[in-house]
């Protein structure tokens, strides 16, 4: 629970990195859905991967600050 408290502090304090750790892990979402499912991305596939790597660090980097 103490993790949880930590991401939603550091979160409160800094919006605008929740809003592109989340942009990107959608956005990411969205693009390897599209290609593994219909195959036809309009981005390369290993773009929505990075996205969702990038979105996964700020997660993490915000469970580990207090």
């Amino acid at each position: 629970m103490q993790l949880y408290q930590n991401s939603l502090a550091y979160f409160s304090a800094h919006p605008m990195l929740n809003s592109i750790a989340h942009a990107a892990g959608g956005f990411g979402l969205a693009v390897l859905l599209q290609h593994y499912l219909k195959g036809d991305a309009f981005v390369s596939p290993w773009f929505g991967w990075a996205c969702i790597v990038v979105s996964i660090l700020i997660h993490v980097h915000s469970f580990m600050k207090k």
